[in-house]
């Protein structure tokens, strides 16, 4: 029986946790921090900051941890992998330097130009060039684009349409000392693709659709993520078969020709365009709040896939045909100011049905009472025959739970729901 360790305090976390926890091949799962709200059967938590990598090794080696996955993205950049990997300790997740691929947009500008990649035409601009900055966005036509060349959490994205409000973002940046890519705004419908990357190596697994801006019909700034669903109506085996052959393959190899191949998760951010799939980013994770949703389809016992993967075997990722859609329970304020320690109950859910994420306990509060700790406080999933059916049991879900002073979007997957 195994002993895993998953990095991470957030839902992404919590449904990776729970993936391993259906595996009879484990005995324990230790989350690192983890949060209260994860506490459940095989599950357990320890206080320990994910970025703590002489911790974290020290931990995975007295709990006589035989496999480790990292999930957020501040300690693949902190080279939490490399330290594992340099111990011999089995690890799930890209080094620091293939990690790049999320941590520099430019980075990942230059992989997909190598690899033939198609994305949106982009001009890269360091803090002392603002005039040329100013000067790129007279030369654009609005929607205007404007990427932080850094982690953000999936807030580092601004897509404005005044031209004044465009260059104020721009200034703000460049002054506070960030690199910034100004991108061709590119039309369609949007999805995220994932798969496991071991050099060359690709183990497709399956395709979700999230909402990032925080109010209803895509309004307002943009979030870590509002909602998800998965599979995604329009996109079929063929059109996968596509972004695994013209994208997420020629990344590998190339990322293997520069010196710095690739492990783990592959997130990979799309559009459908009218010249077919074009990557808008590149994550080197699992995406929150897309695990949530994916992972509860996963047909493979999680570590047989994992483990193969690791090795470079053969494998089949298989996922069932039921659908699964999520909505955040975020507190009222996100992204920006908001308040803490907001009393959570959940009495009236069903407890397997949440992916908690910013939540604390008191120590003599029950199971199902939490206070907020974070701006994104759980999801609440549902599952369905059709995706019309997996949406009202997730808003049913999360209009049951009593919560002051938060928020919830009200239109996750209802334009893909036919009449």
């Amino acid at each position: 029986m195994k002993n895993i360790l998953v990095v991470g305090s957030g839902g992404r976390e919590h449904a990776i946790a729970r993936a391993f926890a259906k595996s009879t091949q484990v005995a324990s799962v230790l989350v690192v921090p983890g949060n209260p709200g994860m506490i459940e059967g095989k599950i357990s938590t320890r206080s320990l900051a994910v970025d703590d990598v002489e911790g974290l090794l020290d931990l995975a080696k007295q709990e006589k941890i035989d496999l480790t996955f990292v999930g957020p993205e501040q300690a693949l950049v902190k080279g939490v992998v490399d330290s594992f990997e340099k111990e011999g300790l089995a690890v799930v997740g890209p080094t620091k330097s293939a990690a790049r691929l999320e941590s520099s947009k430019q980075f990942a500008k230059e992989v997909m130009e190598a690899a033939g990649v198609k994305t949106g035409r982009h001009h890269y601009f360091k803090p002392g060039d603002l005039l040329a900055a100013l000067e790129e966005i007279d030369q654009l036509t609005p929607p205007y684009v404007i990427k932080e060349d850094a982690l953000a959490a999936g807030k580092g994205v601004s897509i404005v349409s005044d031209v004044e409000e465009a260059k104020k973002i721009v200034k703000e940046s460049l002054s506070a000392g960030h690199s910034l890519l100004l991108e061709e705004f590119l039309e369609g419908e949007e999805f995220s693709h994932f798969s496991l990357v071991n050099g060359e190596k690709v183990i497709p697994l399956t395709v979700a659709r999230d909402y990032k801006r925080i109010y209803d019909n895509d309004k307002g700034p943009n979030t870590g993520g509002m909602g998800a669903f998965s599979p995604v109506p329009f996109v079929d085996q063929s059109l996968c078969d596509q972004v695994v052959e013209k994208i997420v393959g020629p990344v590998a190899k190339q990322m293997v020709k520069m010196g710095c191949p690739y492990t783990g998760v592959l997130y990979t951010g799309l559009i459908l365009t009218k010249e077919g799939p074009k990557v808008i980013e590149f994550n080197a994770r699992f995406g929150d709040p897309e695990t949530q949703v994916i992972l509860q389809r996963l047909k493979n016992d999680f570590v047989d896939l994992l483990e193969a993967h690791l090795a470079k075997k053969e494998v089949i990722a298989e996922f069932s045909d039921e659908w699964v859609a999520g909505v955040v329970l975020a507190a009222a304020g996100y992204p920006s100011t908001y308040k803490k320690g907001l009393p959570i109950d959940i009495t009236k859910c069903h407890k397997s049905s949440i992916y908690f994420a910013g939540v604390t306990q008191e120590e003599k509060a029950t199971e199902e009472h939490y206070k907020s700790a974070g701006g994104r406080i759980l999801m609440a999933t549902g599952r369905g025959k059709d995706l019309s059916q997996a949406i009202k049991v997730a808003y049913d879900e999360i209009k049951s739970i009593d919560a002051t002073d938060c928020y919830y979007r009200k239109d996750i997957g209802k334009a893909f729901i036919k009449d």
